[in-house]
C-alpha cells in the first residue's frame, strides 16, 4: 500500500470512486435530492480544484486508487472508500496517516459527517460538537453533524 498525494491524472478515477460509494451507500439513508447534491459537491471539477491546491490524499496498491481523503488545514473532508473494499481496513489506513499528518500541526481535526460514516469516526474517538443544516434543492434542508478528534492525548 502507497499512501500519497494524488496527482492530476488521478481526479478521474477518485472521481468514479466517489460517485460508486456515494450511489451504493448512500441510498439506504438519504434521499434522491440529498444523494443528488453530494455527488455534485463531490465532483469532477472540485476534485481537480482541491489536488490543484495539493491537499488530496489517495491510498493505492498497485495501479489502483482504493481509498481517498482530503484535507485543508486541519478540516477533514471526502473521505471515502472505493465500494467492493469498504471494510477491510483502507479508511482506517488512510486516516491513520491524515491524523497522523494533521497532528503535526494542528491539536485537533474536524470533519463534517454523513449519516453514512458517523460510526466509523466514533469508534476512531472523534466526537460530536454540534449539527449544522444547509440548504439544498427546492427548499430542503440537509442536516449534519460536525465532528472533531483531539490529537494531543498520548503525546
Amino acid at each position: 500500500m502507497i499512501i500519497q498525494k494524488a496527482k492530476m491524472q488521478d481526479a478521474q478515477e477518485i472521481f468514479y470512486l466517489t460517485q460508486d460509494t456515494i450511489r451504493a451507500e448512500y441510498t439506504d439513508v438519504y434521499n434522491q435530492y440529498e444523494i443528488d447534491f453530494f455527488s455534485a459537491l463531490h465532483s469532477q471539477e472540485a476534485i481537480e480544484e482541491d489536488i490543484a491546491k495539493g491537499i488530496v490524499y489517495v491510498l493505492s496498491k498497485g495501479n489502483k486508487i482504493l481509498a481517498t481523503a482530503t484535507v485543508e488545514g486541519n478540516h477533514l473532508m471526502r473521505v471515502f472508500v472505493e465500494k467492493s473494499h469498504i471494510g477491510q481496513g483502507f479508511g482506517s489506513q488512510i486516516m491513520d496517516f491524515i491524523e497522523h499528518k494533521i497532528a503535526q500541526n494542528y491539536d485537533e481535526i474536524v470533519l463534517d459527517t454523513s449519516l453514512v460514516a458517523k460510526n466509523f469516526y466514533l469508534h476512531r474517538g472523534y466526537v460530536f460538537t454540534h449539527s449544522e443544516t444547509l440548504e439544498i434543492e427546492n427548499g430542503r434542508i440537509l442536516e449534519y453533524e460536525v465532528m472533531k478528534k483531539n490529537l494531543t492525548e498520548g503525546k
